[in-house]
């Protein structure tokens, strides 16, 4: 008798799980043939606090929503900010209130939260926005530096939070956003603080999600906001190599959208999902990750200067270049130091064209698309892999190659001065 409750409770979850599937799918298909103004909810007169709002996206955000009709509130701890965000708006026949507050401090949030409430009343839209990066290696990282990251990136969150959304679920009426960072779903270089908070950030965002949909606060809506880097000036420094930096008034203006149509979450730009997706899959492959216990895999053997009458390729192996790879000439600590495969036989370029088109246990390409780490004259290499080789083509004086290379930006071509390969299969073709 158990055993057929059971299987019933089974077939009972199995078709709501179908139905709901169905429903939610068209619902999105639904939506996303409607363009947005048309499927956008109205925000006039909800009292909206925009953390970290005297400068950057706050602060574009601050004045789009005051535009909207919002009542707005903008906390920072830069008065010159705040005032000349305040005038802004006001200016612009917008309502404002500013409070110089530090996140960072619990004390003066719950202070500031009081005073807002008697002042102005209850926040109905909240944005958790404001955010600081040191910049440095872990091991430059001071105790107090880490600490105050914690407490300003996703601890304030907590804090600020759990003060207005007794108001929301009273009324069953809010909506809460959060910034987050791509750094939230990447480990980033000198960012182990940042991006530990923003993964933070993004688990405590679902998580609440989850708990008001799970008691039935259908009426509280929460978006999540996960940003490549944006030109604000908070990576000075920082050149990417792949994508551009966003500009503030793109990022602001997709928020402004998201929060419109009550939308649970956006990556921006959109196709970064796209490298969390890669990201994901290639942690699995341990052969991609230096520095860890592992068999050292054969390559196919290249010819060296002291060989010139063997028929192999001919490769010039210097010691400047370090990628997650393994030569039969130098290891070192689990790495390789190549300074460049100095390709000068194009049957080497032929074989790994040749490459490109093997499949490995009949599911995915393989070979020098695993990727591939890439240094063009002095920039530094990348430290994930960047997307598909489609063709490599020969060099001329000092480029190895020029590469052709298929990313989540587009189509690519790069000329080579250093080039670190790891072959996954490593038959010899010829």
């Amino acid at each position: 008798m158990m055993t057929l409750k059971k299987g019933v409770h089974i077939i009972y979850d199995l078709l709501l799980f179908i139905g709901l599937a169905i429903v939610y799918f068209t619902e999105a298909v639904v939506l996303m043939l409607i363009p947005r103004r048309y499927r956008a909810k109205s925000i006039k007169g909800e009292i909206a606090l925009i953390t970290g709002g005297a400068s950057g996206i706050g602060k574009l955000i601050a004045i789009k929503f005051a535009k909207l009709g919002a009542h707005v509130i903008v906390w920072d701890i830069n008065k010159n900010g705040l005032a000349e965000v305040a005038e802004q708006i006001k200016k612009a026949g917008g309502k404002c209130w500013t409070y110089c507050c530090d996140i960072g401090d619990k004390e003066a949030v719950y202070h500031t939260v009081k005073a807002v409430q008697i002042e102005i009343g209850n926040v109905s839209l909240l944005v958790n926005n404001a955010g600081y990066v040191y910049g440095k290696t872990f091991m430059e990282l001071p105790d107090w530096e880490i600490e105050q990251t914690f407490k300003v990136n996703i601890l304030s969150h907590y804090w600020i939070t759990k003060s207005f959304l007794k108001d929301m679920i009273k009324n069953n009426h809010g909506h809460i956003v959060t910034i987050a960072s791509v750094a939230g779903l990447l480990g980033i270089y000198k960012c182990t603080d940042y991006s530990a908070t923003k993964f933070a950030a993004i688990g405590c965002h679902e998580s609440l999600f989850t708990e008001l949909k799970m008691h039935g606060y259908e009426g509280i809506h929460m978006t999540l906001v996960c940003p490549y880097l944006i030109n604000t000036g908070m990576f000075n420094g920082v050149k990417p190599r792949l994508i551009p930096m966003l500009e503030p008034e793109y990022v602001a203006e997709e928020v402004i959208a998201g929060v419109l149509a009550n939308r649970n979450s956006q990556e921006e730009p959109l196709r970064i999902f796209e490298l969390n997706t890669m990201e994901a899959w290639l942690g699995q492959e341990e052969e991609n990750w230096p520095n860890q216990e592992r068999s050292i895999p054969e390559i196919p053997e290249l010819r060296t200067s002291s060989d010139r009458n063997s028929s192999r390729p001919f490769v010039n192996v210097g010691v400047d270049f370090c990628g997650p790879f393994f030569t039969k000439e130098k290891k070192f600590n689990n790495r390789v130091c190549v300074r460049s495969w100095r390709l000068w036989h194009k049957e080497y370029l032929n074989e790994l064209n040749q490459r490109l088109k093997w499949k490995s246990s009949g599911s995915r390409k393989i070979a020098i698309d695993h990727l591939v780490l890439i240094k063009e004259d002095n920039s530094p290499p990348l430290s994930w892999p960047i997307g598909r080789v489609l063709k490599i083509h020969p060099g001329k004086d000092n480029i190895i190659c020029v590469v052709t290379i298929k990313t989540i930006a587009g189509v690519y071509k790069r000329n080579v001065r250093s080039l670190a390969i790891l072959p996954i299969d490593t038959t010899d073709s010829r």
